[in-house]
């Protein structure tokens, strides 16, 4: 039998290997549910935060979406954007 040399097992792995594994997990997920899905997920995840996030160090969020909700074009183009989207 042939003699192995003692090595370590985090010497062979690299330290890289998390960084494919994410890139990796990343193209299944956006590969499975598209590019579109993505974003609109995104999308909602921002919109979501934008709109609970009440806590003090927060506020000029949620003064960003007064000034959206002010500007019906900004609104506007923000729903077309969101149905541009989810069109398959």
């Amino acid at each position: 039998s042939e003699l192995k040399p003692m090595i370590p097992y985090h010497h062979i792995e690299s330290p890289a290997r998390p960084a494919i594994s994410l890139k990796r997990f990343y193209a299944k997920y956006t590969s499975r549910i598209g590019i579109r899905g993505a974003a609109l997920i995104i999308l909602s995840v921002l919109t979501l935060f934008l709109v609970f996030s009440k806590t003090p160090e927060k506020k000029h969020l949620n003064s960003g979406v007064n000034k959206l909700q002010k500007q019906p074009e900004a609104t506007k183009s923000v729903a077309s954007l969101i149905d541009e989207l989810s069109m398959p």
